[in-house]
């Protein structure tokens, strides 16, 4: 299975838990990263956020929504988060309890941070120019967001479920 918006990635209407096998890996420690998607049409409100990790180590990850800074085609304002909770010992989907009401048909952006103890985790993510994932280096996640590191053209394994 690759990573699919819809499905292990962007909103989703059940929560996957199955292994994505992502096409590469996304480092995350010592990094946030965000993912670019658009909410669903309607009224709808998100329940948890999760991000497949491929390695685990015990380093602790946060999970969030951003706004969209449309201006700068960046995350913006941190809307809701997860705070920090151990990624235990195992790969696996890590997930986080986040709540916030969606504007239909909107911008956000999806992330997670890990930070930078031990061992190295990573995301699961594939290739694909029609997204955008944008990184930076952060303890934890930052609000509002600013500047990041470097952007690139992937769908990261990063879920929202309404």
């Amino acid at each position: 299975m690759a990573v699919t918006e819809g499905t292990n990635a962007g909103f989703v209407t059940v929560a996957p838990d199955a292994d994505p096998e992502g096409g590469g890996t996304a480092w995350v420690a010592g990094y946030a990263g965000a993912g670019k998607f658009s909410s669903p049409a309607g009224t709808n409100s998100i329940s948890e956020i999760g991000a497949y990790y491929n390695t685990s180590v015990n380093n602790n990850f946060q999970l969030g929504i951003y706004s969209h800074d449309g201006a700068n085609n960046r995350p913006n304002a941190l809307l809701a988060s997860h705070g920090d909770q151990s990624l235990g010992s195992s790969a696996g989907w890590k997930v986080g309890d986040v709540s916030y009401s969606l504007s239909a048909s909107t911008t956000y952006w999806l992330a997670t941070q890990a930070d930078d103890t031990s061992g190295n985790p990573l995301i699961d993510r594939d290739e694909n120019a029609s997204y955008k994932y944008d990184y930076k280096e952060a303890t934890a996640l930052p609000s509002p967001w600013e500047a990041s590191a470097a952007t690139q053209g992937w769908i990261p394994a990063i879920y929202a479920l309404y």
